[in-house]
Protein backbone atom coordinates (compact mmCIF):
# COMPACT_ATOMS: atom_id res chain seq x y z
CA UNK A 1 0.00 0.00 0.00
CA UNK A 2 2.86 2.20 0.78
CA UNK A 3 3.57 2.55 -3.29
CA UNK A 4 0.55 3.77 -3.49
CA UNK A 5 0.06 6.65 -1.95
CA UNK A 6 -2.55 5.07 0.94
CA UNK A 7 -2.37 3.62 3.95
CA UNK A 8 -4.59 0.33 4.37
CA UNK A 9 -6.77 2.12 6.49
CA UNK A 10 -7.20 4.97 4.34
CA UNK A 11 -7.62 2.58 1.48
CA UNK A 12 -10.62 0.82 3.35
CA UNK A 13 -12.03 4.79 3.49
CA UNK A 14 -11.72 5.39 -0.35
CA UNK A 15 -13.24 1.92 -0.76
CA UNK A 16 -16.61 2.39 0.67
CA UNK A 17 -16.83 6.29 -1.27
CA UNK A 18 -15.71 4.04 -4.86
CA UNK A 19 -18.45 1.32 -3.90
CA UNK A 20 -21.26 2.91 -2.53
CA UNK A 21 -20.74 6.65 -2.94
CA UNK A 22 -21.91 9.56 -2.77
CA UNK A 23 -22.72 8.74 0.65
CA UNK A 24 -22.71 11.13 4.07
CA UNK A 25 -20.18 11.18 6.72
CA UNK A 26 -22.63 9.22 8.79
CA UNK A 27 -23.07 6.42 6.18
CA UNK A 28 -19.68 6.26 5.79
CA UNK A 29 -18.58 6.11 9.19
CA UNK A 30 -21.45 3.07 9.79
CA UNK A 31 -20.02 1.26 6.88
CA UNK A 32 -16.14 1.56 8.23
CA UNK A 33 -17.58 0.68 12.00
CA UNK A 34 -15.90 3.52 13.81
CA UNK A 35 -17.48 7.19 15.17
CA UNK A 36 -18.39 9.85 12.89
CA UNK A 37 -15.11 12.08 14.33
CA UNK A 38 -12.86 9.46 12.84
CA UNK A 39 -14.37 9.22 9.81
CA UNK A 40 -14.05 12.94 9.06
CA UNK A 41 -10.28 13.00 9.45
CA UNK A 42 -9.94 10.62 6.69
CA UNK A 43 -12.77 13.40 4.87
CA UNK A 44 -10.21 16.11 5.71
CA UNK A 45 -7.20 14.30 4.02
CA UNK A 46 -9.26 13.05 1.21
CA UNK A 47 -10.45 16.37 0.56
CA UNK A 48 -6.42 17.94 0.90
CA UNK A 49 -5.16 15.84 -1.73
CA UNK A 50 -7.83 16.69 -3.98
CA UNK A 51 -9.75 13.27 -3.83
CA UNK A 52 -12.69 13.93 -2.32
CA UNK A 53 -16.08 15.84 -3.41
CA UNK A 54 -18.61 17.14 -1.08
CA UNK A 55 -21.83 17.81 -2.84
CA UNK A 56 -25.10 19.25 -0.98
CA UNK A 57 -27.59 16.99 0.04
CA UNK A 58 -30.73 17.12 -1.74
CA UNK A 59 -33.43 16.48 1.05
CA UNK A 60 -30.90 17.60 4.22
CA UNK A 61 -29.47 20.74 4.06
CA UNK A 62 -27.59 20.07 7.38
CA UNK A 63 -25.47 17.15 5.23
CA UNK A 64 -23.08 16.72 2.48
CA UNK A 65 -23.07 13.78 -0.01
CA UNK A 66 -19.35 12.49 -0.18
CA UNK A 67 -17.79 11.02 -3.50
CA UNK A 68 -14.43 10.03 -4.99
CA UNK A 69 -12.92 12.99 -7.84
CA UNK A 70 -11.35 11.31 -11.03
CA UNK A 71 -7.97 11.65 -9.14
CA UNK A 72 -9.76 10.01 -5.66
CA UNK A 73 -10.74 7.10 -8.04
CA UNK A 74 -7.47 6.93 -9.66
CA UNK A 75 -5.74 6.99 -6.61
CA UNK A 76 -8.13 3.78 -5.12
CA UNK A 77 -8.01 1.69 -8.43
CA UNK A 78 -3.35 2.32 -7.79
CA UNK A 79 -4.02 1.18 -4.18
CA UNK A 80 -6.54 -1.44 -5.39
CA UNK A 81 -3.42 -3.21 -7.45
CA UNK A 82 -1.35 -3.12 -4.84
CA UNK A 83 -3.92 -4.80 -2.58
CA UNK A 84 -4.95 -7.67 -5.24
CA UNK A 85 -1.73 -8.32 -5.06
CA UNK A 86 -1.06 -8.72 -2.23
CA UNK A 87 -4.20 -10.67 -1.52
CA UNK A 88 -3.36 -13.29 -4.59
CA UNK A 89 -0.18 -13.87 -2.83
CA UNK A 90 -1.56 -14.39 0.48
CA UNK A 91 -3.69 -17.01 -0.63
CA UNK A 92 -1.16 -18.71 -2.32
CA UNK A 93 0.77 -19.44 0.54
CA UNK A 94 -2.62 -20.22 2.28
CA UNK A 95 -2.88 -24.20 2.65
CA UNK A 96 -6.40 -25.90 1.37
CA UNK A 97 -9.03 -24.97 3.55
CA UNK A 98 -11.72 -27.81 5.15
CA UNK A 99 -14.69 -25.36 4.61
CA UNK A 100 -16.74 -26.79 7.34
CA UNK A 101 -14.11 -26.33 9.88
CA UNK A 102 -13.04 -22.69 8.87
CA UNK A 103 -16.72 -21.71 9.10
CA UNK A 104 -17.04 -23.17 12.48
CA UNK A 105 -14.05 -21.15 13.52
CA UNK A 106 -14.89 -17.63 11.94
CA UNK A 107 -18.76 -18.59 13.64
CA UNK A 108 -17.24 -19.48 17.06
CA UNK A 109 -14.59 -15.69 16.88
CA UNK A 110 -17.90 -14.18 15.70
CA UNK A 111 -19.76 -15.25 18.95
CA UNK A 112 -16.48 -14.73 21.25
CA UNK A 113 -16.29 -10.94 19.86
CA UNK A 114 -20.36 -9.99 20.05
CA UNK A 115 -19.65 -11.75 24.00
CA UNK A 116 -17.00 -9.51 24.17
CA UNK A 117 -18.23 -6.85 23.40
CA UNK A 118 -21.48 -7.34 25.28
CA UNK A 119 -19.59 -7.84 28.04
CA UNK A 120 -17.93 -4.34 27.76
CA UNK A 121 -21.47 -2.17 28.47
Amino acid sequence: MHDAGLRPDEYAAYSVLFEAGPVTMTEMARELGMPVTTAADYIRAMQARGHLRRDPHPYDSRAYLLALTLAGTRAHKKANAFFESAYRALIRELPPLDEGATRATLQQLASSAARATASLS
